[in-house]
């Protein structure tokens, strides 16, 4: 019997799109930051895969089901692990830098981790391999996820999805940012290390 090839993005799309139709999962799904604190722990994590309305929707699933399925077929032994962390990170770092948000939705800052954290891997890849073409192709698209996110920072808006059902936070994508660049740079760390403490059979 065939596995499927991405689990994680396929499930993660779906129940994005059953809280899209049934609005009663939204609520239950939501990060409420309030609720969190008080015991629904599991906010912290589902309040990614629900959106604010339509516009919101197509934008944030389209581009994660695209990033998603890119990284976890590639990083798959350590995808869920780094998916995961990021989503906590992200909502964490809202509750902190941003108290007087009552609640967040939204897959956008796990986009640009999963957006961060191919980019510069691919940059790094290709440095190592001595592609400069390709590496600074990859620079390139990190520069302009760096403008994109300094548009969002000065005009309080998103470049893409336009909606009045919700402020955007420029927070949560630099923090998915931060989280991409950190899997992209530490990933292979940690592989190497672990290669070279692997015993050796005589």
């Amino acid at each position: 019997m065939k596995t499927i090839p991405v689990p994680v993005t396929i499930t993660i799309v779906l129940i994005s799109i059953l809280a899209a139709v049934f609005p009663s999962l939204t609520s239950l799904l939501e990060l409420d930051f309030q609720r969190a604190a008080q015991g629904e722990i599991w906010r912290w994590i589902s309040g990614h895969v629900v959106h604010f309305d339509w516009s919101h929707f197509f934008w944030d699933v389209s581009m994660f089901a695209t990033l998603s399925a890119i990284c976890e077929s590639k990083y798959r032994r350590v995808y869920a692990p780094i998916l995961i962390g990021s989503m906590l990170i992200i909502s964490l770092s809202l509750a902190i830098v941003c108290p007087e948000i009552h609640c967040y939705r939204g897959l956008s800052g796990i986009d640009t981790m999963l957006f961060g954290w191919w980019v510069i891997d691919w940059m790094r890849t290709n440095l190592h391999a001595k592609d400069l073409p390709a590496a600074g192709l990859g620079g390139m698209m990190l520069l302009g996820l760096v403008g994109k996110l300094g548009y969002e920072a000065v005009f309080h808006q998103t470049l893409f999805v336009q909606s009045d059902a919700f402020v955007p936070l420029v927070e949560a994508h630099i923090a998915g940012l931060i989280c991409g660049a950190t899997a992209a740079l530490g990933v292979p760390v940690v592989q190497n290390w672990t290669r070279v403490r692997q015993p050796v059979s005589v």
